[in-house]
């Protein structure tokens, strides 16, 4: 069973307030930090299966080391996971290609399976060894129809018959460029991903280079079920992406878990974001029964998700209230106290900063990856004022080390990074680019 923990920024607010606190940055702001720790041993993980897709970009600018490096990749992903029954491997350009397919896979009318009729080949695979000889064909060339190829990718990971409440439903995405066929825009994506969110599937979108999209990989990844995004530096962390995610898979303890945020009548939650594995807004929620209903990523033994919102709370008089409830997929639940008071000494100051701390620093990270990919330097410098003036509100006694070195990470890597990136040309501005914190999954997750 996994457990949560709950803490608020303040024990003590005003009782009897006749305004209350709005703005994060105000005395009196409530915040609270919710962490859900998934169970230790093994013995839930063996009924978790894999049902995956590896959706590898195979257009022209991928060919040389790193479609290489991809078809290494997927190799070891094969081996890592437990079953590769209901695994698949996609690759794309101008067109989808299934490459491999598990022997878990429906026919779904078609003899030989879903999309061999496209392909002229009997791509069903049997064993790792016959799934990984078929990887080791994925050549680059061509246009980028990223559109389809993710519709197609959906379609493979729909065709099994594995139980939906104990499989682990992803698409690992890796693309080095924008799509230049088909649906090109954000707004399109982000429409398109709400599906996979609908359907249960995660979409982890992993960019190498500089050349490709940053906000679009971003927009499917917050839209789609516990998705994750980020920037590969180099060719190598190919490898490195796809065995942390088959380790992910076979250690995984829940599948398709609900964060559940039950606040007292009269409260409400402001922003919310995850804090870890990587910093998200998340906008994608029910509210069902009062309840607030967040869709969140499958437990992984040995990873803490964190989650922050700000809570505005009612006035009440003097005495003791518990403020929310908080649950996983009504499993395992936590009371959240707050104590009403008149005591100006005991209401006015925060006894624990880092819910506050976490919020803040949630709302600068995604603000300074916002500015990195700015054109206009006035507003560029404008905004950097304003991610400035977000950072020294996070105090600076926090003890939390997570705290810590994402504070220090927005000052060295991210603050005045849009303005540099303006001034520079070709090579130079490629190597700004490339080094910045755009919560990068090779190097971001914290123990």
């Amino acid at each position: 069973m996994p457990k949560i923990n709950v803490e608020v920024n303040k024990n003590h607010v005003a009782a009897d307030a006749d305004s209350l606190p709005s703005d994060p940055e105000k005395a009196g702001a409530l915040f609270l930090n919710v962490e859900v720790i998934p169970e230790s041993g093994s013995s839930a993980s063996s009924a978790v299966d894999p049902n995956v897709v590896l959706l590898i970009d195979s257009s022209g600018s991928m060919s040389g080391e790193k479609i290489e490096k991809a078809r290494e990749a997927a190799k070891m992903f094969i081996q890592t996971v437990d079953s590769v029954e209901n695994v698949s491997v996609i690759s794309f350009s101008g067109k989808s290609k299934i490459v491999s397919r598990g022997s878990g896979r429906q026919n779904s009318g078609v003899s030989k399976g879903l999309w061999d009729s496209i392909t002229g080949k009997d791509v069903s695979a049997y064993s790792k060894q016959e799934m990984m000889g078929h990887v080791g064909n994925i050549s680059a060339r061509g246009s980028t129809a990223l559109y389809q190829a993710l519709e197609d990718a959906k379609k493979e990971i729909s065709a099994t018959n594995l139980p939906k409440n104990n499989r682990a439903d992803k698409i690992i995405l890796l693309s080095d460029g924008e799509p230049t066929k088909g649906p090109s825009s954000v707004s399109e994506f982000e429409q398109f991903a709400k599906q996979f969110a609908n359907d249960d599937i995660s979409l982890i979108c992993a960019g190498i280079g500089a050349d490709y999209n940053d906000d679009l990989l971003m927009a499917l990844a917050k839209n789609s079920r516990g998705g994750d995004w980020g920037h590969l530096k180099q060719p190598d962390d190919i490898k490195d992406l796809f065995e942390q995610e088959a380790t992910k898979i076979k250690n995984t303890t829940m599948v398709k878990p609900d964060l559940k945020i039950d606040p007292v009548k009269g409260a409400e939650l402001g922003q919310l974001y995850k804090w870890q594995p990587n910093v998200m807004k998340i906008d994608d929620f029910d509210f069902v029964d009062g309840k607030y209903v967040i869709p969140i990523g499958d437990l992984v033994m040995g990873e803490k998700q964190s989650y922050v919102t700000q809570v505005f709370y009612p006035s009440r008089p003097e005495g003791d209230c518990r403020i929310a409830q908080v649950s996983i997929s009504d499993k395992e639940e936590e009371d959240v106290w707050i104590t009403y008071t008149h005591d100006h000494s005991e209401y006015e100051g925060e006894d624990n900063a880092t819910p506050r701390n976490k919020f803040l620093l949630c709302k600068a990270k995604l603000k300074g990856t916002e500015i990195v990919n700015m054109d206009d330097k006035d507003t560029v410098i404008k905004e950097e004022d304003n991610l400035q003036t977000i950072i020294k509100d996070v105090d600076d006694t926090a003890k939390d080390p997570t705290v810590i070195k994402e504070k220090e990470k927005l000052e060295t890597e991210i603050l005045n990074r849009g303005t540099e990136l303006i001034d520079a040309s070709g090579e130079e501005g490629t190597v700004i680019k490339d080094n910045l914190t755009k919560t990068q999954i090779k190097d971001e997750k914290e123990d």
